[in-house]
């Protein structure tokens, strides 16, 4: 069937065809194209929307690279310029956060990232950031790709992202780009927008520092962390922010991260971070803790059945042992995982029907030698023990309570 040219403007007598028209002609099929030079232009309401047929038929080749670290504001890429295309984002020191992609309403946008660093979501708090899949923070690789839309002057969503590794984006990303630690080297360091990115960046200080973290926009849910040093530091906030310690109830306006210790700062609200600060297995602590709410003790079953059990300081300091569930007589063997000097233990040992012996493997050391229980149908007795070094517990028994 033979099919019309599109008239021109001129056979029109001057009358314009905008590119929304255009577009619907083409989606509806009331208008057949037959011969269009690539240079003919469609006049839209204004000069900026001006643009060929080449550029709506197909994407140009040619690439632009933007520098995601140099933009007029850093983080924020401004696309809106660019009609179609293939960009490439890159950054000058990655990793970079990308806090804004910036798109003409209807704007669409095939982007090539050329370095690893993370792009921002959309949320309550991060309003001019694109809706993104998941809506969680992606964690940026070299070559991953996505395509970009235009919703409104303000507001940009991501379609399609393809991790360039294959995987697939879950909970905001993949973790492919490596931690590092970022040394302090000021007396007082603030925090910035990039620290809260855990898979990029430890702090580390390399002297006694205060850290302040700072009034940036951080989303709810970020989270600083401040790696194990042999020095000692100083957490707070900047204007604005309260702080509590994970466990208080009071606000406080510092907290002390002792030599060796790391602490890990949590944005739960536009306002408040909540810290938590850590001892590693095996590291002595040498500031004191004040306790102010109740402690509670949870005792470990060591004995279920069978003849044999081994307390794990791991799994806590208080255990149980119920002869009862024995079949025979007990050894009870050291404990070598968590054993480090100065753990207390508590141990309950409970006769059943049957009376059973326990016998006390090396490393326990008790009064005059003598380790015998309470030999009596459902005898409690209570044994107190502390460890000296690794491979040896001073223990006490008090005998048959009632």
């Amino acid at each position: 069937m033979a099919t019309t040219p599109l008239p021109s403007a001129a056979d029109l007598g001057g009358t314009t065809i905008t590119r929304a028209e255009f577009r619907q002609a083409i989606l509806d099929q009331r208008t057949h194209i037959s011969e269009i030079r690539n240079d003919t232009a469609l006049t839209g309401a204004t000069t900026t929307d001006n643009l060929t047929i080449n550029k709506l038929l197909k994407i140009p080749p040619a690439t632009l690279t933007i520098d995601a670290s140099t933009t007029t504001v850093p983080g924020v890429v401004d696309l809106s310029a660019i009609d179609g295309g293939y960009v490439k984002i890159s950054n000058a020191a990655a990793p970079v956060t990308i806090t804004q992609i910036k798109l003409g309403t209807g704007q669409v946008q095939f982007v090539q990232f050329v370095k690893p660093g993370t792009l921002q979501a959309y949320s309550g708090t991060n309003t001019s950031s694109p809706h993104l899949p998941g809506d969680a923070d992606i964690a940026i690789a070299a070559s991953d790709t996505a395509i970009f839309y235009g919703q409104s002057s303000t507001s940009t969503r991501c379609f399609f992202y393809t991790k360039a590794d294959g995987t697939p984006i879950v909970g905001g990303g993949s973790t492919s780009v490596a931690a590092t630690l970022k040394t302090l080297t000021d007396a007082d360091y603030a925090t910035i927008l990039a620290d809260a990115d855990v898979y990029t960046n430890l702090l580390q200080p390399n002297a006694n520092r205060n850290i302040t973290i700072s009034s940036v926009a951080y989303p709810t849910g970020s989270m600083i962390t401040v790696a194990p040093s042999t020095v000692a530091t100083t957490i707070k906030v900047g204007t604005g922010l309260t702080m509590k310690q994970l466990g208080g109830v009071a606000q406080v306006t510092s907290i002390e991260v002792a030599a060796n210790e790391m602490a890990a700062a949590l944005k739960v609200s536009a306002t408040e971070w909540v810290i938590s600060v850590a001892t590693p297995p095996g590291v002595d602590k040498d500031s004191a803790t004040a306790w102010t709410g109740r402690q509670t003790y949870r005792p470990t079953d060591l004995l279920t059945s069978g003849t044999a059990a081994t307390p794990s300081l791991n799994d806590g300091n208080v255990f149980t042992l119920d002869l009862g569930n024995a079949s025979g007589n007990v050894s009870l063997g050291f404990p070598t995982v968590g054993a480090f000097s100065g753990t207390p233990m508590t141990l309950i040992v409970s006769q059943g029907a049957i009376p059973r012996a326990v016998t006390f493997a090396t490393g326990y050391l008790f009064p005059g030698g003598s380790s015998v229980i309470t030999n009596t149908a459902n005898a409690i007795d209570k044994i107190e023990g502390m460890m000296m070094s690794p491979t040896k517990m001073v223990c006490t028994i008090t005998h048959d309570h009632k």
